[in-house]
């Protein structure tokens, strides 16, 4: 038996992110220690595994605070242990994550390469969990958690229930996309330009920017998984971008600050209706990296950092230096 997430779905496509500073561990493509939480409370005694996450007290601090756990005992470490999420869960995880060696070698790519190209990361210690809780990562200035139970493929038997197009994202190829992007969002959060009308274009040219960096920084990085999409939807796009294009230059959604817009362009829904039901979801992220790519094709020493920048995604001139034009 299964343990169903029975939280409102709409939660499902929000990274739970608290004191969002973020940055880069040391120098070379290493891997970088994920520690397995889970495993400890599952495998320990509830003494030991105290001992072991006062030793990494980012972590401990993140963990608990997460479950309103303010000074955790042993009893209470005992009774998470006896919990159904650990003992169900844990198996689960281990036969999809037998080991964590793969995840902590992307996760060390990823901050390696994030420090070369100087975008700032602060360091933190990374763990992974799992919980009842549909967050699929909590974020606190000092650890990042994982919950590795929200990665085990759509045909998982604990995610009956949910839309199709929610499960297909739920799968384990996705987790170093998701992880960078919630390293670059907590870093470079967003900020809103003085305009409404410069609304929809500022926040595609954001989404590209991360999309962008993304593509960048994940190794053997592959379009579609980066938004968060099949290969037939990437394909699908790439044939309708000129129309889609067209579409949103004629119905003027570029200078539109309507919620509405951005939200058939940008948000997690099983399509981007605007166009047509086989549109795909986050249409706007694609179109906003193509813009961004182009850019980067026609101008010299664009940095990362830059394009994560107000300067760059708030600025009217960048659209037009981009000569972005679908054919």
């Amino acid at each position: 038996m299964k343990i169903l997430f029975n939280t409102p779905l709409k939660s499902l496509a929000i990274l739970f992110l608290t004191g969002l500073s973020l940055a880069s561990c040391g120098g070379g493509d290493e891997s970088v220690s994920i520690a397995p939480v889970y495993k400890i409370i599952a495998e320990k005694s509830s003494a030991e595994a105290l001992a072991d996450l006062d030793s990494l007290p980012g972590i401990k601090e993140a963990y608990f605070g997460f479950l309103g756990i303010g000074n955790p005992t042993p009893e209470v470490v005992e009774s998470i242990a006896a919990s159904s999420v650990i003992k169900i869960f844990t198996p689960d995880v281990d036969s999809v994550w037998p080991s964590l060696t793969p995840l902590e070698q992307s996760l060390g790519h990823i901050l390696a390469k994030a420090e070369k190209d100087s975008l700032a990361f602060p360091q933190r210690e990374y763990g992974a969990v799992v919980w009842a809780a549909t967050q699929p990562m909590v974020m606190t200035d000092k650890a990042l958690l994982i919950a590795l139970n929200l990665y085990l493929g759509e045909n998982y038997e604990g995610y009956e229930g949910w839309p199709e197009y929610i499960r297909k994202t739920l799968n384990k190829e996705r987790l170093p996309y998701d992880l960078c992007r919630a390293l670059i969002v907590g870093s470079y959060a967003y900020q809103q330009p003085e305009s409404k009308e410069n609304a929809t274009m500022s926040r595609m040219l954001f989404e590209g920017a991360v999309t962008y960096v993304v593509a960048e920084l994940v190794k053997d990085s592959s379009l579609a998984q980066n938004i968060g999409w099949s290969e037939d939807q990437l394909g699908w796009a790439k044939r309708k971008e000129k129309e889609i294009w067209k579409e949103m230059v004629n119905q003027s959604m570029l200078y539109n600050a309507s919620p509405e817009v951005e939200h058939f362009l940008f948000d997690f829904a099983p399509s981007s209706t605007l166009f047509g039901m086989e549109t795909p979801p986050r249409i706007g992220r694609m179109i906003g990296y193509n813009i961004v790519k182009s850019y980067c094709g026609n101008q010299k020493d664009v940095t990362l950092p830059f394009l994560l920048s107000p300067k760059f995604y708030n600025s009217p001139e960048s659209f037009a230096l981009s000569g972005y034009n679908p054919r």
